[in-house]
């Protein structure tokens, strides 16, 4: 995904065309249609007259047909195009300190099997999205970090981890960067370590001076890290890899203690839910199996992250963090159409008042889709039972996690779209958050 922003100048438009390529080949070499999304100037707002290029914005000899003109290159050879920097190679890496980032994958791409592989043989922690496989793939659990979120944000404090002990020697990315901003700022401390991003299409949501592979995880398995040996090679870690992951799974513990025994006390609450409470319920407290969960919204995808257990058997899904909101929920209608098992859109209440128009697929959609409002806007909050009757989808409300279990149940068997409107206690999850982050 790209976003392009009109405006009347040359870095715009180049940012628009390499974006544009970038989507061809993107679409071309997953097979599946991608989402590109235009931003306008907000016309609610008065604004000076639109302004022309002026002769300075434009270099000398600029000749806009060359400009335009990208030579498409042969079907299926895109990544052979690509210049790729030179990338570890097995030796390198041995006794060498590695951490493993997957944010948001490229659709289509499941790389949790070969990343799962190097992560045991160099015994590298790996700090995933709850978008990636790797979250639910039960092999990796145990080099798992579920709160790296909350351990860079305890950074200056006397009980936060060393940081030292935390510093890798090279830096693995695949697909975008999680959402998280103190594990953005960290990763920008790390001037000079060795980064390798590994993306399909390159571009987009990387580490800062990381190189760009211009690969896939799983295609360079071989080929980048490998060359000549076999998968099943004998693991080789060296005692400052098991040091290096016993640090970070140290630091997880703490954490994930602490919000472990928050979840267990408030498990049998019947107030009001805090917004975290809901995010874990979802995506960890529910039997069911082999269930679809999108993610849209801030706060609810900050809680999935940080609270939805690692080896959680629901999949969790998401468009990035520059989907529009009626992207979203359109993206879990096509998913949800044709399925007859219940499929879960968890969302807040500004986000679906931006995209709400999604739900005009409603008349069209056979499937089971149930969208999970959580709305923290008290008494000002919006009637969203006249909304959902405007759209002809039908409206549930819950007041704890036991009615919204009890209407997500009920709901299990019925085919269409259907809204469930869980209000939510604004305060005290913004003070749950902090308490669990510190």
């Amino acid at each position: 995904e790209k976003i392009l922003v009109p405006a009347a100048g040359l870095a715009a438009l180049e940012e628009a065309r390499d974006a544009a390529v970038c989507a061809v080949r993107a679409c071309a070499e997953n097979g599946a249609p991608v989402f590109v999304r235009v931003r306008f100037r907000d016309a609610r707002f008065p604004f000076a007259a639109e302004k022309n290029f002026s002769q300075a914005d434009v270099p000398v000899g600029f000749d806009a047909d060359a400009f335009c003109r990208v030579p498409p290159p042969p079907m299926r050879e895109f990544l052979p195009l690509r210049e790729r920097p030179p990338a570890p190679a097995p030796t390198e890496l041995r006794g060498k300190k590695i951490l493993i980032i997957a944010g948001t994958p490229p659709v289509g791409r499941d790389d949790a099997f070969n990343a799962d592989l190097v992560s045991r043989r160099f015994a590298a922690p790996i700090l995933a999205d709850a978008t990636h496989p790797l979250r639910h793939f039960p092999p990796a659990r145990e080099r798992l970090i579920e709160r790296f979120d909350a351990i860079f944000k305890t950074a200056g404090k006397p009980y936060a981890p060393p940081r030292d002990a935390l510093r890798p020697d090279v830096v693995l990315q695949i697909g975008a960067l999680p959402r998280s901003a103190s594990l953005r700022a960290w990763l920008a401390s790390l001037a000079g370590t060795p980064a390798f991003v590994f993306s399909a299409c390159g571009g987009g949501d990387a580490l800062p001076g990381a190189a760009d592979t211009g690969l896939r995880f799983c295609a360079c398995w071989n080929e980048v890290f490998f060359r000549g040996e076999t998968r099943g090679a004998a693991a080789e870690r060296s005692p400052e890899q098991e040091t290096f992951l016993a640090a970070w799974k140290e630091a997880d513990a703490r954490f994930r203690a602490k919000s472990d025994a928050y979840f267990r006390n408030a498990a049998a609450g019947t107030g009001t839910p805090t917004e975290p409470q809901i995010a874990r319920f979802l995506c960890g407290s529910r039997p069911e199996s082999e269930t679809a969960v999108f993610v849209a919204g801030d706060a609810p995808a900050r809680d999935v992250n940080a609270f939805c257990p690692a080896g959680s058997r629901f999949w969790v899904f998401g468009n990035g963090d520059d989907a529009s909101a009626a992207g979203a929920l359109a993206s879990a209608f096509g998913a949800a159409h044709g399925c007859m098992e219940q499929t879960l859109f968890y969302t807040d209440a500004p986000t679906l008042l931006r995209g709400a128009e999604a739900f005009l697929l409603a008349p069209r959609f056979c499937g089971n889709l149930a969208v999970v409002l959580q709305n923290g806007g008290g008494s000002a909050a919006p009637d969203f039972e006249k909304l959902a009757a405007a759209y002809g989808v039908g409206y549930a409300r819950a007041g704890t996690l036991a009615e919204l279990g009890a209407q997500l149940a009920r709901l299990r068997s019925r085919l269409g779209a259907h809204l469930i409107e869980i209000r939510t206690d604004a305060e005290a999850s913004r003070r749950i958050r902090a308490e669990l982050s510190c």
